[in-house]
């Protein structure tokens, strides 16, 4: 700031973070006599982050989220996936929470490694308690799939009745359907009924039930060639077009961007400040990683991870550096109890929570660092079994 005051002789702003991860303004200016650059360091008005990011905005009618982005806990999440600033990265971070807080269906068009995610960050957000994933991996020939959804006519099941997964979510959960384009086409037009009318109808039947599950679905392929194709239900591509959302390309990301989210994963991996400034990246680091840029936000994450873990083994500080132990943990829920570490095990909440993730003790343990005898003694203790 202060070379940049000297250099333009004029005022200049920017954004940065206290030792706690709050958000700061440091504003410098030049003294009267301008020999010198008077720089001062205050906390965020409301105007000041509307003010300057304000220019970066696809729709300035969007304003109001620049403000959630910052206030809220789910903009707070947001800008942890995506510690980066910019024009492109803003404008998806908007997108995306305007998506999340959205009870309409979810079309994703982002690399695999990004899907899951940003798909338990949406389940986080909208406070559901059961994310189920349905991951098609070729065509759909028969009908499972559509009965595992929709449920059928019990004249034609006998009694082998399951209940189906629109039922079973109803209330309380999220399905992800990742490769929407394997889906049959039987099943495509049901989904789009269901859509539409918030029913779902029973294969082979003209029952209705309700449901006000979350629909999210990924593709990597061009939809509306498959529509053009007759390979895709013209209904169910109406209603996903409409909400889709596309990440933007790391491959196309300005430089300067590309550069910011490097320095926000890398604020993100070391937990304490000690050596912040030994084990900083530098404008090589940076470079290389730009020369040869990752496909996703969690290899790019991955590769920041690995330069910092490289150049503390260099100083010789491995063992003293304090790393996040949630750094590499996507799921929100999780997050927390990886940082909480051992003392997870006193939090009923949050075992529970674990306990329903995992389904077994020894993974637990595992996640937590802790002898497996701890959480058997805290999974009777809380009746997890």
């Amino acid at each position: 700031i202060a070379h940049l005051v000297q250099t333009y002789k004029s005022p200049h702003t920017t954004f940065a973070n206290d030792n706690k991860g709050n958000s700061i303004v440091l504003s410098g200016v030049p003294n009267l006599e301008k020999n010198n650059v008077l720089i001062t360091v205050s906390y965020p008005e409301l105007s000041d982050i509307v003010t300057t990011q304000m220019e970066c905005l696809h729709d300035p009618t969007s304003w109001n989220y620049l403000l959630y982005l910052q206030t809220t806990n789910a903009g707070k999440l947001i800008t942890h996936l995506i510690p980066g600033t910019g024009e492109k990265l803003l404008n998806f971070k908007i997108a995306l929470l305007k998506a999340a807080l959205s009870k309409k269906a979810l079309l994703l068009d982002m690399p695999d490694e990004d899907l899951m995610p940003t798909v338990e960050l949406i389940n986080h957000i909208t406070l559901r308690e059961t994310l189920h994933t349905l991951e098609l991996t070729g065509p759909c020939k028969e009908l499972d799939i559509a009965i595992k959804l929709f449920g059928i006519n019990p004249i034609f099941n006998g009694k082998n009745h399951e209940r189906p997964l629109l039922e079973k979510l109803n209330n309380t959960g999220t399905l992800f359907i990742k490769n929407i384009q394997f889906l049959d086409m039987t099943s495509q037009e049901y989904l789009a009924e269901f859509i539409r009318y918030g029913l779902f109808r029973h294969l082979n039947s003209d029952q209705k039930s309700s449901s006000n599950v979350r629909i999210i679905c990924s593709t990597n392929k061009n939809i509306q060639h498959n529509v053009q194709e007759g390979l895709f239900s013209p209904a169910l591509h109406h209603f996903l077009k409409a909400n889709t959302l596309i990440v933007p390309s790391l491959i196309s990301l300005p430089t300067e961007e590309l550069y910011n989210l490097v320095d926000g994963f890398a604020e993100q991996a070391l937990q304490a400040p000690t050596f912040k400034n030994l084990l900083s990246l530098t404008e090589k680091d940076k470079q290389k990683l730009a020369y040869k840029r990752p496909a996703s936000l969690q290899e790019l994450k991955t590769k920041v991870h690995q330069i910092l873990v490289q150049k503390s083994k260099d100083n010789k500080i491995y063992q003293e550096t304090t790393f996040d132990p949630a750094y590499e943990v996507t799921d929100p829920e999780l997050t927390e109890a990886a940082r909480l570490g051992k003392y997870a095990l006193k939090d009923r909440k949050i075992m529970v929570m674990l306990w329903h993730k995992f389904k077994n003790q020894n993974k637990i343990a595992t996640f937590l660092g802790v002898n497996r005898s701890s959480v058997n003694r805290r999974c009777k203790e809380y009746n997890l079994q």
